[in-house]
């Protein structure tokens, strides 16, 4: 039986992807596959993968036209045959002992989704300094070690702005996945704000760990340091109107937890609204004009 599946998007990644698969390769819990999504790379990074998978039958390779991240990881769910999933970025790696230590944690409490923490290390001095904001963003301390629901944790993590939208820092079950049509969001950046939401959301069973397993680089050129701009803005703003029409399906009567969709969705506003500041209302205007009259409708609805 598969335990995990480990899903690893690769698009011109050369200069990391050898240190992330074998990260990958290295872990303890050996009953896992490595489905490693060929998203249309232009430099060698699928010759290292291949010489690696030569040697070991848990690499899987999928080839496909580019289509960005989200139809990259789409199509490794899609693949996948673990009873978790993991998703990998190739330029980060993770701790040998990461899925042995998560997989008997939510086989043993019965999760729907097990969070973990992430250290920080950057390319170079200039970079660091340049994104101090990074160096303990992910790492949030020892205290929502039981077992609750999704929204419970949800809020007790955004209610002291510690909630972290990141697919790395998580291993949701594939049947959660599944049987709630989760998957990410298609042809925008920061999918992975709406994805987390609905995962967390949809979870009946959910703890999070402190360790930080995950070993993310802050690098040059990567959608977490490049600059701003309406592809940015219009990934926050999609989200959000996707958000609400995810959230009509459950009627929450918490304050807590209504407060925290309430400020996550000011959180997304924000970085939407801070993405576009240089930008005149024509240049946005015209941006926004080559996506059907729905999605304008919906991006205009949410005050870009």
């Amino acid at each position: 039986m598969i335990k995990v599946s480990v899903i690893i998007p690769i698009y011109n990644v050369e200069k990391y992807i050898e240190e992330c698969l074998v990260s990958a390769m290295n872990q303890t819990l050996r009953d896992i596959e490595i489905i490693c999504v060929n998203d249309g790379t232009k430099d060698g990074s699928m010759e290292i993968v291949r010489r690696y998978a030569e040697n070991d039958g848990r690499i899987i390779i999928i080839n496909k036209e580019n289509g960005g991240p989200s139809s990259t990881r789409n199509a490794g769910i899609r693949k996948a045959q673990g009873e978790y999933v993991y998703f990998l970025d190739a330029d980060d790696y993770i701790a040998d002992n990461t899925l042995e230590v998560l997989y008997e944690e939510a086989k043993r409490e019965n999760l729907d989704n097990i969070y973990f923490d992430a250290e920080s290390f950057f390319e170079d001095e200039g970079l660091e300094a340049q994104h101090k904001g990074y160096k303990d963003y992910y790492r949030r301390p020892s205290m929502f070690e039981e077992v609750i629901s999704g929204p419970e944790l949800f809020a007790k993590m955004e209610n002291l702005h510690l909630f972290r939208p990141s697919p790395c820092l998580q291993m949701p079950k594939r049947s959660m996945l599944l049987d709630n049509n989760i998957l990410f969001y298609e042809g925008i950046l920061h999918e992975d704000n709406l994805f987390s939401l609905q995962a967390i959301f949809c979870a009946k069973r959910v703890k999070h760990t402190a360790t930080p397993f995950y070993k993310r680089r802050v690098r040059e050129d990567s959608i977490m340091t490049g600059g701003m701009g309406f592809r940015k803005s219009y990934g926050y703003y999609i989200s959000i109107s996707e958000f609400n029409k995810f959230l009509k399906q459950f009627d929450f009567q918490d304050t807590e937890i209504i407060k925290a969709i309430r400020h996550r969705c000011y959180v997304m506003q924000s970085n939407a609204a801070k993405a576009v500041r240089d930008m005149s209302l024509e240049e946005i205007d015209e941006n926004l004009s080559v996506y059907p009259m729905e999605t304008q409708i919906a991006v205009s609805y949410t005050h870009l």
